[in-house]
């Protein structure tokens, strides 16, 4: 098992505000939280229900896989 978390690189803390994250990515005012992701060449997205996406930034974020021991 895995969990995916956008941390803050300034602070270290993990975001979990998710409307947060939406409008640093840039989509819609209402639109519903999905999911993060990170592309091939390590840029982290926010993905929205009805399938846009938008891009953090890498600058101020990073995406942070922790996987726990079975």
């Amino acid at each position: 098992m895995y969990k995916i978390l956008v941390v803050e690189r300034k602070s270290g803390l993990a975001i979990k505000n998710k409307e947060y994250l939406m409008q640093e990515a840039h989509l819609m005012t209402g639109a519903r939280f999905e999911a993060v992701g990170i592309q091939d060449d390590g840029t982290p997205v926010v993905f929205d229900r009805c399938g846009n996406f938008g891009y953090l930034d890498s600058k101020k974020v990073k995406i942070v896989i922790e996987f726990e021991q079975a």
